[in-house]
C-alpha cells in the first residue's frame, strides 16, 4: 500500500522527488529527517521546473548569505592574528548546467 501511496505523489509532482534528493544531500540525513514534514510540504507546492531551479538558486545565496555573514564576524579576530581576509566570488570556468535541460538541448 505505502509503495502504490509513493508512486502516486510521483506522477502527481514528478519534481518532489528531485527536490528531496537534492535536500537531503544538502543537509545529510540527521537533519533531512528532523526537517521531513517540512520538505513535504515544500514539495507540495513546487510543481514546475522553474520552481525546482529557483529553489536551488534560493538555497545557494542562503549558502553564500551565511558565508559572508561568517567571514565578517570573524575578520576583525583574523586581522589581528595577521590574516588578511578577502572574498570574491569564484568565476565558474564550466558552463553551470541547468537541472531539467531546454528542448533545444536535447536534441542537439
Amino acid at each position: 500500500m505505502t509503495n502504490s501511496a509513493n508512486w502516486l505523489q510521483y506522477l502527481i509532482n514528478p519534481h518532489g522527488f528531485t527536490i528531496k534528493k537534492y535536500l537531503y544531500e544538502i543537509l545529510g540525513g540527521k537533519r533531512y529527517v528532523k526537517n521531513e514534514v517540512f520538505i513535504d510540504r515544500l514539495c507540495s507546492v513546487l510543481n514546475t521546473q522553474d520552481d525546482v531551479e529557483k529553489l536551488g538558486i534560493f538555497v545557494k545565496d542562503l549558502y553564500e548569505s551565511g558565508f559572508h555573514r561568517a567571514v565578517d564576524r570573524y575578520r576583525g579576530q583574523l586581522e589581528k592574528l595577521g590574516y588578511d581576509i578577502t572574498v570574491t566570488q569564484e568565476e565558474s570556468k564550466q558552463e553551470v548546467k541547468k537541472i531539467f535541460p531546454d528542448q533545444s538541448e536535447k536534441s542537439g
